[in-house]
């Protein structure tokens, strides 16, 4: 029986998490380039927008008082000239976002389908088809735009704010100050909104889902219900859950749409306040503002509202792309086959973002990292070319135990000019790091490798046998009991091995450790001190 089915809603209890959000940045870096180029063009026209008032200024305090006609035209042309600018680099912002929220979507959706195709069948077996659909193409369309404009919108924005503020201050600093009072009034109202916004957007993606599935599964059963003339009652349940999908998306628009009003309104009430006290300083032949100045000053503020609004529009994008984002970002450890995750990587290769991210997966299935350190001694690790220090792997471990995660750590015994006592040292190390699982792994020399070349022009020692289970057991005497052993030897392709051949015969190997322990009468950490 299908675990998840058409009138099901799916559970989501995360709570708001600007990690996935981060994640779903990332998706940017290889557009960043035309990003940049965009946002400086946005820019660019942003500053020739604050030219308008100042010549607006210009014309009402100087060239009408004066009867200037050709420095009235003059303004005028400027004028033009500037609105055919930032109209030309608009054109130009839209067509370079929508190349890089397709680009985007390309990119997402093609990771979700390879991701999809390596999925088990119990996986297809246990939840509507339409329901997996909805992810690939509703979901990540509610993205896209995120993504591109968005980003674009956010920081132009941002900066045009920055210099509008700073035309208003210089103008009039009271007449800005009674502009920002509706300021906290818009941030209020904000707060109030977020929750329900969530909230409301992911109950409505659960609907939209619920009736994605059940269209899918009509149509590829067609034949069945026109068999059993199950048309009507068909119609039926599709008009329930199409209503729900319309009730709960009529739920939450109406939060959706509070924040443009709400701007709209405070724009209104904060221009005309300005215009009152301007207008008294004015007739009350106070030298305070001129006209021209206030005329100036009530543009910036139209102006200064403007971002305002689309920075509001921006956050409600956020808010309905995070009742997403989990569900698309969260799709294989949530299905009940899968009881954990194990990930072999680099310590240099662990940004906080995908720690905090593995954090919170860990939450819902446990998550083990595997990382390689091969050993401690600086002098080896130049010589494999291992890449990074060994600080480097003690700020990965300190983050991931930060976070709770379990963590193994992959040794290899045997290296070029390393002794008994070099592997017992990093044994040691690991022990005082508290890691949770090691993995021993015997030195192998492959075809075509570096090692092969050097090992073919030194002949340098491989560990016999006899040598290696020594070298095994007298890691694991020393070995914390705490720490868990996932390995203990290994076995190379037979086509590219070149030495140890004995290690071929795992089974024989790990039969002669168990007997050699037991003939020794010893074990795991008898010889182990804190």
């Amino acid at each position: 029986m299908a675990r998840n089915k058409y009138d099901v809603d799916e559970t989501l209890e995360t709570k708001f998490d600007m990690k996935q959000i981060k994640r779903l940045f990332s998706y940017v870096g290889r557009y960043r380039k035309k990003l940049i180029m965009t946002i400086m063009l946005m820019l660019f026209s942003s500053a020739l927008g604050m030219v308008i008032p100042v010549l607006m200024q210009r014309v009402m305090d100087i060239y009408i008082p004066n009867h200037d006609k050709k420095g009235i035209l003059l303004m005028a042309a400027l004028a033009a000239l500037i609105i055919l600018a930032t109209a030309y680099i608009l054109r130009i912002k839209i067509k370079w976002t929508s190349q890089i929220g397709q680009g985007i979507i390309h990119e997402l959706r093609r990771e979700l389908f390879i991701h999809l195709e390596e999925l088990p069948f119990s996986y297809y077996d246990s939840r509507p088809h339409g329901k997996i659909q909805v992810r690939i193409v509703n979901y990540v369309n509610n993205i896209s735009d995120l993504l591109s404009n968005g980003i674009v919108n956010t920081i132009t924005d941002c900066c045009s704010l920055f210099f509008i503020v700073g035309f208003m201050f210089y103008y009039s600093v009271p007449l800005t100050l009674i502009c920002m009072c509706g300021l906290p009034i818009l941030i209020a109202i904000v707060l109030f909104v977020k929750k329900k916004q969530r909230r409301g957007w992911q109950l409505a993606s659960n609907k939209q889902s619920n009736l994605n599935a059940y269209i899918a599964e009509s149509i590829n059963g067609v034949r069945v219900t026109q068999a059993f003339v199950r048309e009507d009652k068909n119609l039926g349940i599709f008009n329930n859950l199409s209503g729900s999908y319309r009730k709960a998306w009529m739920s939450v628009i109406k939060y959706n749409f509070m924040i443009g009003p709400t701007v709209q309104f405070i724009s209104i009430l904060a221009t005309a306040a300005v215009y009152w006290v301007g207008i008294h300083w004015i007739m009350g032949g106070n030298d305070i503002i001129s006209v021209g100045a206030l005329t100036a000053l009530t543009i910036y503020i139209s102006q200064f509202w403007n971002p305002i609004n689309t920075l509001a529009s921006f956050y409600n994008s956020l808010l309905t792309a995070i009742s997403y984002l989990e569900r698309i970002f969260t799709e294989a450890i949530e299905h009940e086959d899968i009881v954990g995750l194990s990930i072999g990587t680099r310590p240099d290769c662990l940004p906080d973002e995908t720690l905090d991210l593995l954090s919170e997966l860990n939450k819902k299935k446990p998550v083990t990292v595997e990382l390689g350190l091969q050993t401690i001694h600086e002098r080896t690790a130049a010589f494999i070319r291992r890449g990074y220090k060994l600080s480097c792997f003690e700020d990965a471990l300190e983050r991931l135990q930060e976070r709770k995660l379990e963590t193994v750590v992959h040794t290899i015994l045997g290296l070029p000019g390393e002794n008994t006592e070099n592997i017992l040292e990093t044994m040691r190390y690991l022990n005082a790091h508290h890691i949770d699982g090691i993995k021993l792994q015997l030195l192998h020399v492959l075809k075509h490798t570096d090692l092969a070349a050097y090992y073919g022009q030194t002949g340098f020692h491989i560990l016999s046998e006899d040598e290696y289970i020594d070298l095994v057991i007298r890691c694991l005497e020393v070995l914390s009991p705490d720490i868990t052993i996932h390995r203990l030897t290994g076995d190379g392709p037979s086509d590219l091995l070149i030495a140890p051949l004995w290690s071929l015969k795992k089974r024989s190997v790990l039969n002669h450790i168990h007997h050699e322990l037991k003939v020794r009468d010893t074990w795991q950490g008898r010889l182990f001190t804190e």
